[in-house]
């Protein structure tokens, strides 16, 4: 074997490691099921033109999440606690006949049950501990979503896709650094993120630092 030849992944471990979150493998804009009848335009479905986050220092996502004081123009949010996003689409969001859900991807290879590939369905309402999106506001081309995210999701860097569901297959956004979004501990966060902080005042408590 050569010095430059590259490993085998095989058995129990198909994948190479995932040792950070900046490395990126794009999502397909197109995931098509089947074949598509000839004279289909799949751009005559929901469309999504622009995706808002609110992410200015005097919105609320950063003056709620506490990271109005972040030098960063990104979204940063807390995980367990919710945020609002915007979607403009190409025509009026029709909940009976449309269906789309956000994506959130970190690092490489993601894997829905590695908690690297995150679907977030549109939901009747949010539920504690649980990812999902609500409709808060619909209005022309418009939806608002609250999306709720886990409080035991990563801490890091993701990116954000938007998946349009239609009869041949998936439509997805394009991969976009402006919807980057980090997420971060919470310990206004009830549950896990307030047993750690309290875990951490009693560890500090028996091993003081000098």
């Amino acid at each position: 074997m050569s010095e430059t030849s590259e490993p085998a992944f095989g058995g129990r471990r198909a994948l190479p490691r995932n040792a950070s979150n900046a490395a990126e493998d794009d999502l397909p804009t197109v995931e098509l099921q089947g074949l598509v009848p000839r004279g289909v335009n799949l751009q005559d479905y929901l469309h999504v033109t622009s995706v808002h986050l609110f992410k200015e220092r005097w919105d609320t996502n950063k003056v709620d999440h506490h990271t109005d004081k972040y030098e960063n123009n990104k979204l940063i949010v807390r995980r367990g606690q919710s945020f609002f996003i915007q979607i403009d689409f190409n025509r009026p969001y029709d909940p009976r006949r449309d269906l789309f859900r956000v994506e959130y991807v970190i690092g490489r290879y993601p894997q829905e049950n590695k908690g690297t590939y995150i679907p977030v369905p549109i939901v009747p309402e949010l539920q504690r501990g649980k990812w999902g999106a609500k409709v808060v506001q619909r209005e022309d081309r418009s939806v608002r979503l609250s999306i709720q995210s886990s409080p035991e999701c990563i801490v890091g860097k993701f990116r954000m896709y938007v998946a349009v569901w239609t009869p041949y297959g998936i439509l997805r956004t394009s991969r976009n650094p402006e919807t980057d979004t980090y997420i971060l501990f919470n310990p206004w966060c009830e549950g896990k993120e307030q047993a750690f902080f309290s875990f951490k005042k009693k560890i500090a408590h028996i091993f003081p630092m000098h």
